[in-house]
Order: structure tokens, then C-alpha cells, then sequence
């Protein structure tokens, strides 16, 4: 088992975050960048956590894909179509979200 942190941390580099990590004992990391980020950032967020040994393990779309409202609920399908792309790329282990909710809060 490998045990990870669901925050980013405060960072100015792509492997500056990896070093992070894994300097508090971490071997599995949330993705912390989007499928919205630049694609050389993609690929530096990549490539530092398998330099450093990590398993990226969530790549996050916490969207509403069935909400009532149809530009919402369209943004959000884009969303997780988008990060269920992210983790294909980059290989994590799941792409996440919540179930979502078709009545008002």
C-alpha cells in the first residue's frame, strides 16, 4: 500500500512537488494540474513523479455531470471527458468525481 496526500502543497516546480511528496513519505499523489494545464506542464508533472518513484494514483473531475441546468451540466461533462483523458495519458491509477445531484441544493 502506498499512502499519499490529497493536497498539492505549496510549490514553485514540477519537481519541487514531487520532492515534496515524497519527502513526507509519500508514494501516491493526486494529479495536480488539469487537462486545461499547457501540455509540456502535463508532461513535467509526469515525468517528476515517476522520477521520483510516485504513483500517480487520482486525477480529480469533482463536477456535476447530471445537473439541472444544461450549461452546467454540459461544462461538466466536458470536464470529466477531459480528465478521463488526463488519466489515460498519464497513466493514473483512477479518474474521480461525485455522483452528482439533478434536484437544487
Amino acid at each position: 500500500m502506498r499512502i499519499g496526500l490529497s493536497s498539492s502543497l505549496k510549490h514553485d516546480t514540477p519537481s519541487q512537488w514531487a520532492e515534496k511528496m515524497k519527502g513526507l513519505g509519500c508514494g501516491a499523489v493526486v494529479f495536480p494540474v488539469d487537462y486545461t494545464a499547457p501540455e509540456e506542464l502535463i508532461e513535467a508533472y509526469a515525468g517528476a513523479a515517476k522520477k521520483a518513484g510516485l504513483v500517480i494514483a487520482e486525477v480529480g473531475a469533482w463536477c456535476n455531470p447530471v445537473a439541472p441546468a444544461e450549461t452546467e451540466r454540459r461544462a461538466a461533462m466536458e470536464r470529466c471527458i477531459g480528465q478521463l483523458k488526463l488519466a489515460d495519458k498519464i497513466g493514473a491509477n483512477c479518474c474521480v468525481n461525485i455522483a452528482g445531484s439533478t434536484g437544487s441544493r
